[in-house]
């Protein structure tokens, strides 16, 4: 069984408050894209891991670790050859990890016949990263919480550029930054409104942009002619959309990542 890890993209990221155990609360507008990575499940004795897994190897890899969840939760003895192909880059805020996750959770609930409903499956998804609930389904959707309440929305259209500098961001650090420089009692604003890009904003870049000028420069090269451009995530890969298509890549600096890829 061959399955597709779609990435997503923030449109528009709001930090709103902070939870009692440091987990930021946000209001943000995801969406899927067309970039992917392709997973390859076979049945086999025992779970494997095979692939390009220099971002986070063996039993540390979000792929292997949704597979034994699901074996954990619904007792399932049958094992999986899991082959990843990476296109989606780390440290870039596209959910990379987070797909692949979704990913073997749908896959191999269908290889393994276990039956899980959807919910289910975002429960157990849940505890692998806020954003896999919504890479399960992937579309648009507001999230709220800690990234985990979904509300469905009617799909955007148009093509995005990506581009990401040769540094990547932790997330950890980021949002370390971001609270070393928020009032001890701050609280953020609500946000944005889904049908006005022009409200669109992402509370993290200036944190980023502490860390890595890149953000900044990437913006800079891909931002002519696009209705929004803005950072996804925690960084490091900007973003810039075109409603109408006609995305052209520009050339960018040595060491750079960078594509065209569809809303989806």
């Amino acid at each position: 069984m061959l399955v597709q890890a779609r990435a997503k993209i923030n449109l528009s990221l709001c930090v709103t408050g902070r939870r009692e155990d440091g987990y930021h609360l946000l209001d943000t507008l995801m969406h899927t894209v067309s970039l992917c990575d392709d997973i390859e499940l076979q049945p086999a004795n025992n779970l494997m891991l095979s692939g390009d897994l220099a971002g986070a190897p063996g039993e540390k890899n979000l792929a292997f670790r949704a597979a034994r969840l699901l074996q954990d939760a619904t007792g399932c003895e049958t094992g999986a050859h899991i082959a990843l192909t990476k296109r989606i880059p780390a440290g870039a805020g596209l959910g990379g990890g987070s797909a692949d996750a979704a990913a073997v959770l749908v896959g191999l609930n269908a290889l393994w016949g276990t039956g899980l409903s959807d919910t289910a499956l975002a429960q157990l998804g849940l505890a692998l990263g806020a954003d896999v609930p919504f890479l399960l389904r992937g579309g648009f959707a507001r999230a709220t919480g800690v990234g985990e309440v979904l509300q469905p929305l009617p799909p955007l259209h148009g093509q995005v550029l990506l581009a990401m500098g040769p540094t990547p961001l932790a997330t950890p650090a980021v949002y370390a930054a971001f609270a070393a420089g928020r009032p001890p009692m701050w609280s953020g604003s609500a946000g944005a409104d889904p049908g006005i890009s022009a409200s669109w904003r992402n509370d993290l870049t200036e944190a980023a942009c502490s860390l890595s000028g890149e953000v900044t420069q990437g913006m800079a090269l891909i931002a002519p002619g696009a209705k929004v451009c803005l950072m996804t995530g925690s960084g490091a890969c900007v973003y810039a959309w075109f409603p109408d298509g006609g995305a052209r890549l520009p050339a960018l600096p040595e060491g750079w990542w960078g594509t065209v890829c569809e809303l989806c």
